[in-house]
């Protein structure tokens, strides 16, 4: 789906997309027709099971990733870094929303040991956006904020 809404552009403007998404895009060529049906066959059965699920609780807490910001080499930032293994940790519960269309919401949860921020990700049933954003208030008015080490102010206090 990502290919097929970039393919005209990405004909003409291949460099403008980073090295990450020209690689995801890649793979995405090799997939055919009969690959894209079966995933969606897949993606039906996980929905119908996921319906399921969400008759007997109201929402799936997890962290946000799995772990928190790494740093990057700063010889890759004008290049994009495709790092796969930091890529699944960093995507690994977003998949759940994304792959079945569910909404889900992250909000902050505290801070590691290196003061790098932890987030904790709400997933819930289909339309029920507004149970996520009422627990994802609740969770927000409980945790302590904390300024980035750098940052620029742009509105006054």
């Amino acid at each position: 789906e990502m290919l097929a809404g970039q393919r005209a552009t990405l004909v003409h403007r291949r460099r403008d997309y980073s090295l990450p998404v020209r690689l995801i895009l890649a793979l995405a060529e090799r997939f055919t027709a009969a690959d894209y049906v079966h995933a969606q066959r897949i993606r039906g059965l996980f929905t119908e099971r996921f319906a399921a699920v969400f008759e007997h609780l109201d929402v799936i807490a997890t962290p946000t990733c799995a772990l928190t910001a790494q740093p990057y080499a700063k010889d890759a930032l004008p290049h994009g870094v495709s790092d796969l293994p930091i890529l699944d940790k960093t995507m690994r519960y977003v998949r759940l929303g994304n792959l079945l269309g569910l909404p889900s919401i992250s909000t902050p949860a505290g801070y590691d040991q290196d003061g790098m921020p932890i987030g904790f990700m709400l997933t819930g049933r289909a339309w029920d956006e507004a149970l996520l954003l009422r627990m994802a208030h609740v969770v927000e008015r409980r945790v302590e904020r904390r300024a980035p080490k750098f940052h620029r102010r742009l509105l006054p206090s």
